[in-house]
């Protein structure tokens, strides 16, 4: 038997290893990326993920809903799409409707808070309990009503000639309510049950001349029938000293 020597040991290995460390690198698939700047959208418009996507949840399927590589605008809000369990890309949902300032809905904070985030209108009367705003956008009027200095109700006084685009409005950032009334407009909530919910809006008659839209805790509304719900609402513009 002829013998290996080491020189040709060398040579063998000189030719045999390039082509074991290609076939190692092949196997190798390189990590799949994405991009995960941020997506904004309208309500009820969509983005396609680009890739290989494997698994996509959303943080809040209110805001947005992703199936398959599919995000979809529901309602006005920011969450974040978690793809493959890995990269993070943040959503915004974009009002398309711009008639008031969202108002502030952090139910029981002092009146001072709500003077310091209401940015929009003008002070027109405020007493212990309550605090009224005139020329808030398409609203022309905002009021705010506290129980022992805290906040919980709010209230617009909206022009009739402004239904429709009040109705988008409020579509654009609620959901309808299943159990919708007669004397209601829209009735909806910030959540797709009312377990969830932190907030119900409810747009309905004031007079011939204006439409009254009342936000209101959702735990207040569990614990009240609709009509007082809507007396609560009429409180705002009928606040006493």
């Amino acid at each position: 038997m002829k013998k290996i020597t080491f020189w040709s040991m060398i040579m063998l290995m000189s030719v045999a290893l390039p082509t074991m460390v290609a076939c190692g690198s092949d196997d190798e698939e390189e990590e799949e990326t994405f991009d995960t700047s941020k997506v904004s959208l309208f309500r009820e418009k969509t983005k396609t993920i680009e890739g290989n996507v494997i698994s996509a949840v959303s943080g809040n399927e209110f805001v947005a809903l992703v199936e398959k590589n599919v995000i979809t605008g529901n309602h006005v809000g920011s969450t974040v799409v978690t793809v493959n369990e890995r990269f993070q890309i943040p959503v915004e949902v974009i009002p398309l409707y711009y008639v008031v300032d969202d108002p502030v809905t952090d139910w029981g904070v002092s009146i001072s808070v709500v003077k310091s985030r209401q940015k929009q209108g003008t002070i027109a009367k405020e007493t212990a309990n309550g605090i009224s705003y005139e020329n808030c956008g398409d609203a022309d009027q905002l009021a705010y009503l506290f129980e022992d200095g805290k906040l919980y109700s709010a209230a617009f006084l909206v022009p009739t000639s402004k239904t429709s685009s009040f109705t988008s409005y409020l579509t654009e950032r609620y959901a309808f309510y299943p159990g919708q009334f007669s004397d209601y407009t829209f009735l909806g909530m910030n959540a797709y049950s009312l377990e969830d919910a932190t907030t119900i809006v409810a747009l309905s008659v004031y007079s011939t001349k204006y439409l009254l839209c009342m936000y209101m805790p959702a735990s207040r509304y569990k614990e009240s029938s609709s009509s007082s719900a809507m007396k609560i609402a009429r409180k705002h513009f009928n606040m006493e000293d």
